[in-house]
């Protein structure tokens, strides 16, 4: 064994003076210490419970709404569509800071639309769109539903707005062709065909249906 090695063997073990600093320090501060280590298994607690509670309020708000399309439309009702609303307005009303509630906003912006209750549904889809992520393409689609609302109501700007806010939303991808031929149409009620026009043509770029094409083909033949 070479002089070096003994010299290491007789230097104190590391973690055995580690362990005695920490023994020593909680000899010291015992008070302290427990006190820090029960703050922290307090927030652990809370941390626990949280989470346990809102993955259950969750649950239940989507056991209800997913119950609602079974239940709401009956062969008795005399107006599916109001209860569709009464129970999408429960579910708002039961978890209103729940996924499923949101969802629910979204339902009735359409429902509201049929009944062309303009404002009700312009208030559902904001609704809807302040708490909607960008990779949803229901987004895309409330938005699409707003124009419409405003278009009804001969609101062009608005109607134009609400497009231009779909195109910049990125689950607009798989929907942004419909955007166009709205966007088209708007544009047209405005009477600027040159950016008719020119949403059409963006529209055609991206149609990959045949009855759509033809279409749209069409609206540029009688702008051009």
């Amino acid at each position: 064994m070479s002089k070096k090695d003994v010299e290491e063997l007789k230097k104190p073990d590391q973690f055995q003076v580690f362990f005695n600093k920490l023994l020593d320090y909680y000899a010291l501060n015992r008070k302290k210490v427990l006190l820090m280590a029960g703050a922290v298994m307090g927030l652990l607690a809370v941390v626990v419970a949280w989470g346990t509670y809102r993955h259950y309020y969750q649950k239940h708000a989507w056991e209800q709404y997913v119950k609602i399309e079974g239940t709401a439309v009956k062969e008795s009702s005399s107006n599916p569509a109001n209860e569709l609303i009464k129970n999408y307005k429960r579910v708002i009303s039961n978890y209103p800071d729940s996924q499923a509630a949101n969802l629910s906003y979204y339902r009735l912006g359409n429902l509201y639309f049929d009944q062309n209750d303009l404002d009700a549904s312009i208030s559902s889809y904001e609704t809807f769109l302040a708490n909607a992520s960008d990779q949803n393409e229901l987004k895309v689609l409330a938005y699409s539903g707003l124009s419409y609302c405003h278009e009804a109501k001969k609101d062009f700007q608005k109607a134009l707005q609400a497009l231009q806010q779909a195109e910049k939303i990125e689950a607009v991808r798989s929907l942004e062709t419909f955007v166009y031929r709205d966007m088209g149409r708007i544009y047209e009620k405005m009477g600027n065909s040159k950016e008719a026009l020119k949403s059409y043509q963006k529209a055609l770029e991206q149609s990959a249906d045949p009855t759509f094409t033809m279409f749209i083909k069409r609206k540029i033949a009688l702008l051009s």
